[in-house]
């Protein structure tokens, strides 16, 4: 791998950029990221599956994945701390108020975006085509629901 994972080299040709594939920047392949959604947080029901939203479910962080080198590694840090504030501090942190001033959770999916979401302005990670966000009342935790691998 050449410069900055921009140029592709091999011993004895010259260096050439790299090409990337539309496969490439969609590839939904399970990522490895500390504090990431584990199997124990997934619930599967027919073609679709449902996890935990955390670190890892954003499109960014799953474009990213497959790459690698000295300007990449620092952008998945990124793309990753982004997401752990969303998920684990913006989201608890709205969570707590809306619990200490209603006295329970939200609801339903609206109430949760609305008085949640929206209401604070947390931007949630934009999500892979096919994925979507859904709110479980039950567990009191915001899910992503997406196709099974």
């Amino acid at each position: 791998m050449g410069l900055c994972c921009l140029l592709s080299c091999t011993a004895g040709t010259a260096c050439r950029p790299q090409v990337s594939t539309s496969a490439d920047l969609s590839d939904d392949a399970p990522r490895a990221v500390p504090g990431s959604v584990a199997d124990s947080d997934v619930a599967r029901s027919g073609a679709t599956e449902r996890v935990v939203a955390g670190v890892g479910v954003g499109h960014r962080s799953r474009v990213l994945d497959k790459r690698s080198g000295p300007v990449v590694e620092p952008l998945k840090s990124l793309v990753a701390t982004k997401e752990r504030l969303a998920f684990d501090v913006q989201l608890k942190h709205a969570m707590n108020l809306y619990r200490a001033t209603h006295g329970r959770l939200p609801q339903s999916h609206d109430d949760f975006m609305t008085q949640i979401v929206a209401l604070n302005k947390i931007k949630l990670p934009a999500l892979p085509a096919g994925h979507k966000y859904l709110f479980d009342p039950q567990r009191g935790e915001l899910m992503v629901e997406r196709p099974v691998r």
